[in-house]
């Protein structure tokens, strides 16, 4: 759902970093992203914005065919940008590796409110499942799914779990 300026480079721009920002200001200036303000003093592990679909950008790409998040991202608190920050990074990074590696192939990628069982009425919720210790049924909801194929045919399956020392 967001993107610092740096991982939509990575992603999705081979260009220099001006050119990436007057991109990102051009998608801003049409109304496609949202900037959002992060930290009024970048630090080493915020950046100053972060990016993220606005309504009019959703509706364009499911115009087109392509599935884009619904839902506003703003309002998220500061340990919440972090962690989404944190799960985004690690999205980049398998993206990058599996560019680099040609014996790799990304099948599928499923964030953390793709996980969520729907139920009637449109609300959503958390597996749950029973813990084998505390013998009690509890919240299961990973931060991402993941499959990967190897050169040799074969597919792993991975769920991510960002810890940032909260739980």
């Amino acid at each position: 759902r967001i993107l610092s300026g740096r991982q939509l480079q990575r992603l999705n721009f081979a260009c220099s970093e001006s050119r990436a920002r007057r991109r990102l200001r051009a998608l801003f200036d049409h109304g496609l992203i949202e900037r959002m303000p992060i930290a009024a003093r970048p630090t080493s592990d915020l950046p100053p914005f972060v990016y993220s679909l606005s309504p009019r950008g959703t509706a364009a790409l499911q115009e087109i065919g392509e599935e884009a998040p619904t839902g506003r991202a703003s309002g998220c608190s500061l340990h919440t940008m972090r962690h989404r920050l944190a799960a985004a990074e690690f999205f980049v990074a398998l993206q990058e590796a599996t560019v680099r590696d040609r014996g790799l192939e990304l099948l599928e990628w499923r964030h953390e409110e793709q996980l969520r069982i729907r139920r009637e009425g449109g609300s959503s919720v958390p597996e749950r499942v029973t813990h084998p210790t505390l013998n009690k049924a509890l919240p299961f909801l990973p931060d991402a799914y993941f499959q990967l194929r190897l050169a040799s045919g074969a597919t792993l399956a991975f769920f991510v779990e960002i810890d940032l020392a909260s739980h």
